[in-house]
């Protein structure tokens, strides 16, 4: 499902070019990413709030272990913007794992959109009034952290 309208997600095509269907190119929301290259040439994604990195993942490390690396969100202008990323894992499918962001108050779940971005990670993004506390995909949920 492409991201559209105020979409909470930007990317910072490195190399230039890189063709990620779904993601908008600028934003107002809080969240980019950029990737590059790690150690023996592996694929890297960096992701930024704000401007400022919060995570570095290089594919095919002992570190990019957990399918579902993180989850973050952030209120800006009375939005709630969520992120969560991982790795795509040996034998998924080719649109990205199943993730759901779960809301608070009233606890259901939260409109979001999953992509695979290159061919070793994925984003999912969710954006709306609600908060989002839990995020579940790929048989694991994680706490949605608070960003300020």
């Amino acid at each position: 499902m492409p991201i559209t309208g105020d979409a909470p997600c930007a990317v910072v095509h490195e190399p230039p070019g890189l063709p990620l269907p779904g993601f908008q190119e600028a934003t107002d929301g809080p969240w980019s990413v950029r990737f590059g290259r790690g150690a023996g040439g592996r694929p890297a994604l960096e992701v930024y709030r704000d401007g400022l990195l919060v995570d570095v993942v290089v594919a095919g490390t002992a570190l990019d272990a957990r399918p579902l690396r993180d989850a973050q969100a952030v209120r800006r202008a009375g939005r709630w913007y969520g992120l969560a990323w991982g790795v795509v894992a040996e034998g998924a499918g080719a649109g990205g794992p199943e993730i759901a962001f779960l809301g608070r108050r009233p606890r259901r779940e939260l409109p979001s959109a999953t992509v695979p971005v290159g061919a070793a990670f994925w984003l999912a993004t969710t954006t709306g009034t609600v908060r989002p506390t839990v995020v579940r995909g790929q048989g694991v949920a994680l706490r949605v952290r608070r960003a300020r």
